[in-house]
């Protein structure tokens, strides 16, 4: 909300001759936003550029439309696009420590929410940082995106939740570390390609406390 969307048309002439003048039009929730006019040479796509900046929240129809051309069928386009006001996202910890800096997530909730005592955040992104015994019990609905942070191990009620929520629409960030146990994760994550893993893993290679350079990217 408040902020400048870049928006971005493609109008194909596949005639063999050039179009000139055509207006391209923008409509936001049934509405003339903004109008474009454009060139089409023959057998070629062009883009057309919008900015819009929306002032409330909500699921917003986005709509181009090309005027002026004898085939209407295909001169609209429709984008369904969420609006909101803050993206709250959900950090797992893997790892706990003594210290909040040796932590999986410490890192990552920096750069989520960087802030100083005479600066606070005033940005759209809103982390929550809980541990890995928690994600069963919390509501994963309310998050538009999760970050797995060096888990060890999933149960198949973790995979199931988390591919429900993916499923639904979820964002679903993976980190591994030295705790991911391959195994499980490629048995209860992966799933023979069934799961919310979208690779298979291989076992780490090298040792990372003392990395030999001969052999890095070989």
């Amino acid at each position: 909300i408040g902020k400048p969307i870049a928006l971005q048309a493609s109008v194909a002439n596949l005639g063999s001759k050039a179009v000139s003048k055509q207006f391209v039009e923008l409509h936001v929730d049934g509405r003339l936003a903004q109008t474009q006019q454009i060139d089409l040479p023959p057998g070629q796509e062009v883009p057309v550029d919008f900015t819009y900046t929306f002032s409330n929240q909500g699921e917003h129809r986005l709509e181009a439309r090309l005027t002026g051309d004898g085939l209407s069928i295909d001169n609209q386009r429709f984008l369904s696009m969420p609006v909101k006001e803050e993206l709250n996202v959900l950090l797992v910890n893997g790892q706990t420590a003594g210290r909040a800096s040796e932590t999986a997530t410490f890192y990552v909730e920096k750069a989520l929410r960087p802030r100083t005592k005479s600066q606070p955040w005033d940005g759209v992104t809103r982390p929550t940082v809980i541990g890995e015994t928690e994600l069963l019990s919390t509501e994963l609905s309310r998050y538009d995106c999760i970050i797995l942070c060096n888990i060890g191990l999933f149960g198949t009620q973790e995979a199931d939740r988390l591919k429900s929520y993916v499923e639904a629409g979820g964002g679903l960030i993976v980190c591994l570390g030295s705790n991911v146990r391959v195994q499980n994760y490629n048995q209860v994550l992966f799933a023979e390609g069934q799961g919310v893993l979208p690779v298979k893993l291989k076992p780490a290679l090298g040792d990372a406390d003392n990395p030999d350079p001969d052999n890095l990217f070989r």
